[in-house]
């Protein structure tokens, strides 16, 4: 019969130490630390000299946001833009029939207009959110004056995006849709689609889409944005 050693057992350990096995190496006398909880770890797109996810969302809303990571909102973005892009080109595309069925309901024809409006404000807001969402964790260097001017001389906003400053770039962004929307109202295409079936464009509104508005805003934008943008890039760079 074999008789194996299992050395001396103390039924009785001392108060306050633990019996647990302790493969470590370390004291059973020993405290341990209390347990804590792993910080959330986000994933991001590798460094970029410049905000590459506001740039991104700049050009293509949901971009930036997938470049983040953040797929689920970056797709959010991208599909809805779509989904008001198409909303609009199939309202303009069926606008008879939409305005024929409404007056078979006793309705006017206006409330259509009202759709497409809507669906433009609505996709100008989520290019805006777009943006705003997209701002980096931690903001890369600032850019050169000329570099945050020419920014903004191409594409109204970009500047203050590489600037950081995504509220001023809504603003301007925002100003860039509004000059679109009047030269969109003043095209020939438009009010002969609307003459076709009797809706016209209120005198209000025509008021403000004049030679004189169409082509002095879009200046007015781009010469405030372009001077905005070197501005605050010179003013962080001497503080």
């Amino acid at each position: 019969m074999s008789i194996y050693d299992l050395g001396s057992l103390d039924p009785t350990p001392a108060l306050g130490r633990s019996v647990s096995p302790n493969p470590g190496g370390r004291s059973a006398a020993q405290p341990t630390a209390p347990l804590r909880s792993a910080p959330a770890v986000r994933h991001f797109a590798p460094y970029a000299p410049f905000d590459l996810y506001g740039t991104a969302s700049l050009v293509l809303p949901g971009t930036g946001q997938m470049l983040r990571g953040e797929f689920a909102l970056g797709l959010f973005y991208l599909s809805s833009m779509g989904l008001m892009a198409a909303l609009i080109w199939a309202l303009f595309t069926t606008l008879d029939r939409v305005t024929e069925t409404l007056r078979m309901l006793e309705y006017p024809g206006a409330p259509a207009l009202w759709a497409i409006a809507a669906a433009f404000g609505v996709g100008v807001l989520l290019h805006l959110g777009s943006i705003l969402s997209a701002s980096p964790d931690s903001m890369p260097k600032r850019p050169h004056p000329i570099v945050a001017g020419l920014a903004s001389a191409v594409l109204p906003g970009w500047g203050q995006v590489l600037n950081g400053s995504y509220r001023r770039a809504c603003l301007f962004v925002c100003g860039a849709w509004l000059v679109a929307g009047l030269w969109i109202l003043a095209l020939p295409v438009v009010h002969e689609r609307l003459a076709e079936v009797r809706l016209f464009i209120p005198d209000d509104v025509l008021a403000v889409c004049r030679p004189a508005v169409r082509f002095t805003a879009p200046v007015v934008v781009w010469a405030l944005g372009l001077y905005d943008a070197v501005a605050t890039a010179t003013a962080r760079r001497r503080g």
